[in-house]
């Protein structure tokens, strides 16, 4: 039976489907072969969704699910652009033919599929490839040609992108006022039950506190009622803001990467389309909000994507800093409190950026300590230097507090990387004393980790290598890289074990022929030695080496490679014991 007469037997009798894994070697190759025809040969979504239905209910339900969840969105992505073998078969049209895909979807139980979740990562696709974002205002044309009848924020977002991208080429006003118009016809109003006029809900939005999620609803029920630039302004001005400060103040989440790439955009357009009824105050925020859209789209990506991690920019925690530092310039006569806020963020990304990039001294955590040190001082000669209200003040205090939180324990890490316990447990103490002080509950994982490296540092410093071991297997983190190591204190069990055959096998195997390492235990071990190199960097990915004993072991084991003698092999054994 062929592939394709599988699936055409699979739609007719769900219950064959245990038949048809005894072909394969597992019941999950025998739906990916299944699956790879189904999206060539089934005509209809409709029979492409049966499909999946089938395999959910018969088939590896929690592969199925898994495989769903993880590739829904983007299946439906390409079906709007037709970019796929799925999208060429089952393309999408229009908004309402998606809205039912993703109801489509829903009905499946794939919880990651949302309107919301879709139209940001086509806006994503459309924005970062330049094949589609020159044809942006065609692509969401096609797409709002047919609607849904009840409203729908998978409508709004398409129709406030098309007005966007639009707007960004608009060469005269005229061609600005027809954008607008088409976008006034086709905006859905998200309280259709409300009976306020457009000006009624315009002035309760303003009444509403900015961290109210109403103040947006209102301003875009209005701006469907009323076509007026003024309410227009004031929609696109509030829902670029609600992104923004949704990402800044941690909701991990949330937003989406295309959600802030429109964002943008309409930072852009406020900006050069409305900076005429603009008051100071408004532009001043606007460019400021425009340079932290900019930081937050460089700095590292708490925002979610569908796209492939490898296509996805690098993380530029520096570039991010200056646009916080930006950010915070724009804003600093007319709002001091933000000011710092936005200033101590420029910091704390300049901090990320030296561990990151492990520029400097202790894979650039000596960096990151003076960092955090250096803001402290900047930020409280604001209050040294001027007669600061009681809110900057607080702001102010508690502002030193997480830098002086941050810079203990950077100095902590610091600590660890020179080998010093002492200094360490010291930098723990002082770093904990501020977490009551800093606000947001700052997470304490680094430093839990920090007090079992403590401890591994003492066993090895006392010689208890199976005990360090313990610790070292024990302990994780994304900021700290602790695989070599581990190795190295694997080599040095085994050499006081006496098990050499062992140690160089792990020499070998995890730092390489010409690590100083590798010699240095063939010179323990009494076999012949090569000569180990001694440019730099010598043992760069090696957590916790003492600076100076490796030194003193990397030119000891060069000297002592160039000649059959044993020689020095125990001050070799010494030195990497406390290495």
């Amino acid at each position: 039976m062929s592939e394709v007469s599988k699936v055409q037997t699979l739609l007719n009798e769900p219950e064959i489907f245990d038949e048809l894994i005894k072909q394969y070697d597992s019941d999950r190759d025998c739906y990916e072969h299944l699956l790879t025809q189904a999206k060539q040969s089934l005509e209809t979504f409709e029979k492409y969704a049966e499909f999946y239905s089938i395999c959910l209910e018969y088939g590896p339900t929690s592969y199925v699910q898994s495989q769903l969840e993880k590739n829904a969105i983007r299946s439906l992505k390409n079906m709007v652009l037709q970019t796929s073998t799925a999208g060429e078969q089952y393309p999408i049209r229009t908004v309402a033919q998606l809205r039912q895909r993703v109801d489509t979807y829903r009905d499946l139980g794939v919880e990651s599929v949302t309107q919301q979740s879709v139209a940001f990562t086509i806006l994503e696709h459309i924005f970062d490839d330049d094949g589609h974002e020159s044809y942006a205002y065609e692509i969401l044309s096609r797409l709002l040609s047919s609607q849904p009848s009840s409203p729908s924020d998978l409508t709004a977002i398409l129709v406030r992108a098309r007005f966007v991208v639009a707007a960004e080429t608009a060469s005269r006003q005229i061609s600005l006022e027809t954008y607008a118009e088409e976008l006034f016809i086709n905006f859905p109003d998200p309280r259709p039950n409300d009976e306020a006029t457009a000006l009624e809900q315009l002035e309760a939005s303003n009444e509403q506190d900015y961290s109210d999620r109403g103040k947006v609803d209102l301003a875009a029920s209005a701006l469907s009622r009323d076509g007026d630039d003024k309410i227009l302004e004031e929609y696109l001005y509030l829902s670029a803001r609600d992104v923004v400060e949704r990402y800044r103040h941690g909701h991990r989440d949330d937003p989406w990467r295309g959600e802030l790439q429109l964002a943008l955009r309409q930072w852009n357009c406020i900006l050069n389309a409305f900076s005429e009824t603009h008051s100071d105050e408004r532009r001043s925020r606007s460019r400021s909000y425009r340079h932290l859209v900019v930081g937050e789209l460089k700095s590292g990506g708490r925002w979610r994507s569908q796209r492939d991690i490898q296509s996805l920019p690098e993380a530029n925690f520096l570039a991010a800093a200056g646009e916080y530092h930006s950010a915070a310039h724009e804003i600093r006569e007319i709002d001091p409190v933000r000011y710092i806020k936005y200033l101590s963020k420029s910091f704390r990304y300049q901090a990320t950026g030296a561990h990151y990039k492990k520029w400097g001294p202790c894979h650039g955590w000596l960096a990151t300590q003076l960092m955090h040190g250096q803001a402290v001082k900047i930020v409280t000669d604001v209050i040294n230097n001027g007669d600061p209200t009681q809110r900057l003040k607080e702001t102010i205090l508690e502002t030193a507090a997480f830098h002086n939180f941050r810079g203990h324990r950077a100095a902590a890490v610091v600590a660890f990387e020179r080998r010093n316990a002492d200094s360490l447990s010291d930098q723990l103490n002082e770093a904990r004393s501020y977490l009551d002080t800093v606000p947001g509950s700052p997470s304490e994982d680094l430093l839990n980790v920090l007090e079992m490296l403590e401890q591994a540092l003492i066993f090895e410093d006392t010689g208890e290598f199976t005990e360090a071991l313990k610790q070292y297997r024990r302990v994780s983190h994304p900021k700290l890289d602790l695989r070599n190591r581990t190795h190295l204190v694997e080599i040095k069990r085994a050499i006081s074990d006496d098990q050499y055959g062992q140690a160089k096998d792990i020499a070998e195997n995890e730092f390489g022929d010409s690590s100083p390492i590798c010699t240095a235990v063939s010179l323990v071990a009494g076999g012949a030695a090569d000569t180990p190199s001694i440019k730099p960097p010598v043992l760069e990915g090696v957590s916790a080496v003492d600076e100076e004993v490796k030194w003193r072991l990397t030119y000891l084991v060069h000297l002592l490679s160039s000649a059959d003698s044993d020689l020095g092999s125990d001050q070799v054994e010494h030195l990497l014991y406390e290495v």
